[in-house]
């Protein structure tokens, strides 16, 4: 039953900690859902572009107080709803722009709509979630559970098949460097963490504000982060350097969605880079990196294909690391090759996590035909690979290179990469096809995700791209070269090669279960058991 001045039982019956409608609240109760949508805006303007990401550690705030003082799950859940359609919507906008690209039809925004409709739900529930926990407890067990619900939400969006987990509100930090060393503990899920428990801290102080020592909870919560932050730096300084060795990244800065026309411009390009790269460089780099797909045709069947690339690597007697394309009888992979001096036939390691409607059309025959007519659906799906298996080559100069390849969206799961350097790489390699975002926001939001793996791994991560962001990562998050984008280039940059296994890479999602634990905790903490509030309007 809703609270009304006709139902004085309701008010005895309301938690302390329940703060609607009473002289301490300070957000009138139809404002709730503008405020929503007013942190869902800010969020998605705290990722790059614009990337201004102070605002990640004020924007929930709104959200989490509209939360903690709605009148009951319906209505903190419909907040919540609104608020990921706030955020994911202009974060996102890019998947669109991809579909209308392939289809030549505005059919694209509405496929973003759906999406966006379905990833919205998540939030949904995590507000349903934060709403029970202010329903049970106050204080720090209150901004604990609202923080660890968060990771728990940001980690099913990560889980299956059809998951999107791209957006996730730790990938914001990815410049601020110091904070984010933490994710080689607890993976990049324990910066969302911490954006959330300084959000939270706000809203608690907010709503103690006439409470003596209201403020204690925000300076609690910069206290954690100056001791985090104070942390990451000392970690840096005493990382070490490792065995060092130089690397060439190719940018060939091509659209590949006519690639069978391209295959000639294509070849010359990467010879001609290659060439250049190899010139201009000394010492001479140990490795050269193409772009996903950048190989011309399928280099691994194809012998005229694969002869250009083998006699690239006998000429400069490197590795040459390439993204292909590769057809054994009906079966499609899209792969990453490695060509090393006097070799018979390159390593190969196939693409396990392929993108569902990007390389393959998940329920296709369940899809009438007239849809996929209209959205042009490729005829061929690509199989996933099956081993997570680093590719490896010995060099004069620097000995035994165990190469971790994980291709364009594989970067979004951080299993792929903690695998290959669980199982022995020494350096992880992302070729990457980014053309198809047809958005420069969306390169820079990539390029970020990365950072977290390298950190999470302690491993210094060689990123070529078609035509943006091609970079070179070291084992710190820091960027340490970038090449311009829509720009054919090639970056020269020396890398270390590091053997060190961080507590992520050891015991993975071990702060997810954490998570759990606490949000059971603050649950448990049940100071007025039996007396949640009853829905109200939304």
């Amino acid at each position: 039953m809703t609270h009304t001045e006709e139902n004085p039982a309701a008010t005895t019956a309301k938690p302390a900690s329940h703060f609607q409608d009473t002289p301490h609240s300070g957000i009138p109760f139809r404002y709730g859902r503008r405020f929503a949508i007013f942190s869902g805006l800010l969020l998605w303007l705290s990722h790059p572009s614009p990337g201004l990401w102070p605002l990640a550690w004020v924007g929930l705030t709104p959200l989490i107080v509209c939360i903690w003082e709605a009148t009951g799950p319906r209505q903190a859940a419909v907040r919540g709803y609104l608020f990921g359609w706030a955020y994911l919507a202009p974060t996102w906008y890019w998947t669109g722009l991809t579909i209308v690209g392939w289809t030549g039809s505005p059919i694209g925004w509405a496929a973003l709509l759906l999406l966006t409709l379905l990833a919205a739900i998540f939030y949904a529930l995590w507000a349903t979630a934060a709403w029970w926990i202010a329903r049970r407890t106050t204080g720090a067990w209150r901004i604990i559970g609202t923080a660890t619900a968060w990771v728990l939400m940001e980690w099913l969006r990560s889980v299956g098949t059809l998951s999107v987990p791209w957006a996730q509100v730790c990938y914001t930090q990815y410049r601020v460097i110091p904070i984010i060393q933490i994710a080689e503990v607890t993976g990049a899920l324990g910066v969302s963490f911490l954006i959330l428990l300084f959000n939270g801290s706000i809203a608690e102080s907010w709503q103690r504000r006439h409470e003596p020592r209201s403020r204690r909870w925000v300076a609690g919560s910069i206290g954690i982060l100056g001791l985090t932050g104070l942390a990451g730096g000392l970690r840096i300084q005493h990382l070490g350097d490792g065995k060092p060795f130089d690397v060439a990244l190719m940018q060939g800065n091509f659209d590949y969605e006519h690639g069978v026309n391209l295959l000639r411009s294509k070849v010359a390009t990467y010879e001609s880079l290659t060439r250049a790269a190899y010139t201009h460089s000394n010492p001479k780099p140990a490795l050269y990196v193409w772009a996903e797909t950048a190989a011309p045709g399928d280099a691994y069947n194809d012998p005229t294909s694969r002869g250009i690339l083998q006699g690239l690597a006998d000429q400069y007697s490197s590795g040459i690391l390439t993204g292909s394309r590769i057809l054994d009888g009906a079966i499609e992979t899209n792969s990453a090759l490695l060509f090393t001096p006097d070799s018979v036939k390159p390593e190969r390691f196939d693409k396990q996590g392929i993108v569902p409607f990007g390389e393959y059309i998940p329920f296709r025959a369940q899809i009438p035909a007239r849809i996929q007519e209209q959205f042009q659906f490729f005829d061929t799906d690509l199989t996933p690979g099956k081993s997570l298996i680093p590719m490896a080559f010995d060099t004069p100069q620097y000995g035994r290179i165990n190469v971790g390849p994980f291709i364009c969206y594989e970067s979004v799961y951080p299993h792929y990469a903690r695998t290959m350097t669980a199982r022995g790489a020494n350096l992880l390699v992302t070729p990457s096809h980014d053309s198809w975002f047809h958005s420069d926001a969306a390169m820079e939001q990539h390029l970020a995700i990365v950072v977290f793996r390298a950190i999470e791994n302690r491993r210094d991560v060689a990123r070529a791209t078609t035509d943006g962001v091609t970079a070179a990562i070291d084992a710190s998050g820091r960027i340490l070269a970038r090449a311009p984008m829509h720009t054919t280039c090639f970056l020269l940059q020396r890398l270390h090669l590091r053997d060190m296994r961080t507590i992520y890479t050891r015991f993975g999602d071990w702060f997810v279960g954490l998570s759990v634990v606490l949000f059971v905790a603050a649950g448990a903490r049940a100071g007025f058991p039996g007396r949640e509030a009853t829905d109200g309007p939304t």
